[in-house]
């Protein structure tokens, strides 16, 4: 049944775009109280491993996220590294930088300064 389910998922994501586990996320964070805001930093101390590098993506993910983990197959073995923040693990970090919508990636410098926003 629960193969049903997401064969069926799968193919509602291939077929139309639609991803159910963003959806579900984005509904949810709006129930929680999170809305959506733009930084442009981000707090090195939020993000392990951010300080090793001159340069990386910053992916907020959630693991029903179809297109997230589209994301981290274009990011990896890349020039910059892909650090992920599963929101369903750090709702803390969802809710500071108003994290409505996942996948959200930006790339970012040592200090946290946000460089460009990739999505959305």
């Amino acid at each position: 049944m629960l193969a049903a389910v997401v064969a069926a998922l799968a193919l509602l994501s291939a077929s139309t775009g639609l991803c159910a586990g963003c959806e579900l996320y984005r509904r949810g964070a709006r129930l929680r109280g999170i809305s959506p805001r733009r930084h442009d930093r981000l707090d090195p101390a939020d993000l392990v491993g951010l300080n090793d590098h001159r340069e990386a993506y910053v992916e907020f993910t959630h693991p029903l996220c179809a297109e997230c983990q589209e994301w981290e197959r274009r990011f990896r073995g890349g020039d910059r590294p892909l650090l992920t923040v599963d929101v369903r693990d750090r709702p803390q970090l969802a809710r500071k930088y108003g994290i409505a919508v996942v996948p959200t990636v930006v790339a970012v410098d040592s200090s946290g300064a946000v460089l460009e926003r990739l999505a959305p």
